[in-house]
């Protein structure tokens, strides 16, 4: 992780103040002491506090700190700063916001008019282990042009209210193809804290694709999605034909600026507002990613894509440093070969804030553009990169 910052320090893209204020709420840099920084570590690389890490455990603490300091030529002032606090969701008290029954109910409401316009446009509802999604295989007065058989989608939503906030974007995307959509309860204001993770989600796509009669699929997500999709490409790589990374939280998920904006910051503007009262303080929601949302088990690196992919990323996203993650793939695409250039289609739209795309016609007639003529080549050239699948790392192992 430290070469990887390194590498978007050296092209001007990140800094590395920035890095640790922002891990550390918005603190000024020089105001980190040594037991701060300690203590994060502890959290970020064990998931455990400093009283409990043993000796080996505290001694690899120590030694990256000390590379920290020889690689920023800086020394963390000794003690320890207690008006400075740092991220540590997952051990930290829960936050929630508690909301009437009535609006659960009017969550219904909401949703049951959402699987009604599902159902008449031809989706039937199945249910496997841990969650639910609608299924409708290809519509038969429906083609996608040029491509004789394409792949299925499966659609991963974001955060929120579930598939209905998605309505209109999943139709335009299922036109001419097999779909499903899944249904994830545990990041919807559903009440259902049981959450399906990634040693188990992948696997469970991959029978459900086979279960209606597919081997590989176009595997889309929203958002929170986009960190479903990231399982799939590295877990079950070859089930994954091409892969849609709109408004992606996967890339780059061990900088602080996602963990930071959607649990920690202060609302400034009406979609900010939103995003922390009604999304993140959420009880379902603040459970999923307070108690079961682990960074090192969620990011995606470039190495990672071995199919085409697509990625839409919004300029004036409030969520992830979108410039950022844009200057990320160009570092790379400039180091890597042709195929891997040809193979990765980002859009990028200069005035799209955070679900943007959701709504927007244009900017999804460009999106299924891409996805089509994407697919139109790789139909055309049967071409893919190699696929291998990821093995499970500890975080302490991705701190080097």
């Amino acid at each position: 992780m430290i070469q990887k910052l390194e590498g978007l320090v050296g092209e001007g893209h990140y800094c590395w103040k920035r890095f640790f204020s922002w891990w550390f709420r918005g603190a000024p840099f020089e105001e980190i002491h040594y037991n701060n920084l300690f203590e994060w570590l502890a959290w970020s690389m064990f998931v455990e506090n400093v009283e409990t890490l043993s000796k080996k455990k505290a001694k690899h603490v120590k030694s990256i700190i000390k590379l920290l300091e020889l690689k920023l030529n800086h020394k963390f002032p000794m003690g320890y700063n207690a008006e400075v606090k740092a991220v540590r969701y997952t051990i930290e008290p829960l936050k929630i916001c508690f909301r009437p029954l009535l609006l659960y109910l009017a969550m219904f409401i909401i949703k049951t008019f959402g699987d009604a316009i599902l159902y008449l446009n031809g989706f039937s509802w199945y249910t496997t282990k841990g969650f639910g999604y609608w299924y409708r295989s290809q519509p038969k007065n429906q083609t996608v042009e040029g491509v004789e058989d394409p792949l299925p989608m499966v659609y991963f939503h974001g955060l929120g209210t579930g598939i209905v906030l998605c309505l209109r974007l999943v139709l335009r995307l299922s036109k001419g193809r097999a779909s499903f959509l899944i249904e994830m309860k545990h990041v919807s204001p559903t009440l259902t804290f049981e959450a399906v993770g990634h040693s188990e989600l992948p696997y469970q796509i991959r029978k459900i694709l086979q279960k209606h009669g597919y081997s590989k699929c176009s595997a889309v997500g929203h958002s929170f999605g986009s960190v479903c999709v990231g399982w799939m490409v590295k877990y079950i790589p070859q089930t994954v034909g091409q892969a849609v990374f709109l408004d992606p939280v996967c890339f780059l998920h061990w900088l602080p600026d996602i963990h930071y904006n959607f649990l920690y910051r202060e609302p400034n503007t009406m979609l900010e507002w939103v995003m922390s009262r009604l999304v993140s303080l959420e009880p379902t929601i603040s459970h999923t990613l307070r108690r079961q949302f682990w960074w090192y088990q969620n990011y995606l690196d470039f190495e990672h894509l071995h199919c085409p992919a697509v990625v839409n990323l919004g300029a004036k996203d409030e969520v992830f440093p979108a410039k950022t993650v844009r200057g990320y793939f160009e570092m790379h695409l400039q180091k890597e070969d042709i195929k891997a250039a040809e193979n990765l289609v980002v859009l990028w739209e200069p005035e799209h804030s955070h679900g943007r795309i959701l709504i927007s016609k244009r900017a999804q007639k460009k999106l299924v553009d891409s996805i089509d003529a994407q697919q139109r080549k790789q139909a055309k050239c049967n071409t893919s990169w190699s696929a291998r699948e990821v093995k499970q790392e500890f975080p302490a192992a991705l701190f080097s």
